[in-house]
């Protein structure tokens, strides 16, 4: 038996609601827009934040390990902090 994640809460959405759901959408995309982001189909291999922030600051995720070492160099060298 599979338990509900504790943290889950349940949805508050309602029959009726898609419509204000997809306005919602509408103005989050265009806020992302104006401030030069998007979103973006990354794939999923343990490796997706690094290549979402790869692709956000280079337009592609190819140097996603670029970032993944830097963040894991900042770690190591704060460790204490």
């Amino acid at each position: 038996m599979i338990e509900q994640n504790p943290v889950v809460k349940e949805s508050k959405i309602k029959p009726g609601d898609e419509k204000e759901i997809k306005l919602a959408a509408k103005r989050f995309y265009q806020k992302l827009q104006e401030q030069g982001y998007s979103i973006q189909k990354i794939r999923m291999d343990g490796n997706c934040l690094f290549r979402s922030v790869a692709h956000q600051l280079t337009d592609t995720d190819q140097y996603y390990a670029i970032y993944r070492e830097l963040v894991v160099a900042h770690i190591k060298s704060n460790e204490y902090i």
